[in-house]
């Protein structure tokens, strides 16, 4: 009698274990997300205090306007790589919004 009713409980410690490695892919993405976009804040603080340093040292505003422009499209493109969802929501409004003016 004992041995019919081992499988029921083999299948109730399988659903356990599945259920805590579902739990642990779930905080491994999330822990993969936050150091995404810890990677890409850093990035983006990173590019901020090289323009500090160099855009007070050029003479015009050409430059400087040249160079951000580029450090967009760059970031825009860092930021689709690292999916961070910010950037994405950011991309889609301009998007529309400059189809709709």
């Amino acid at each position: 009698m004992g041995n019919e009713f081992d499988w029921v409980e083999q299948s109730a410690a399988a659903d356990a274990e599945d259920n805590q490695v579902a739990q642990l892919e779930e905080a491994l993405e999330g822990e993969k997300a936050a150091r995404r976009q810890e990677r890409f804040a850093t990035v983006l603080v990173a590019i901020i205090l090289i323009d500090i340093h160099v855009f007070s040292s050029m003479p015009t505003w050409g430059g400087p306007i040249a160079i951000l422009i580029l450090e967009v499209l760059l970031l825009i493109l860092l930021g689709r790589k690292l999916d961070i969802p910010d950037v994405e929501r950011w991309i889609d409004r301009w998007l529309n919004s400059s189809k709709n003016g």
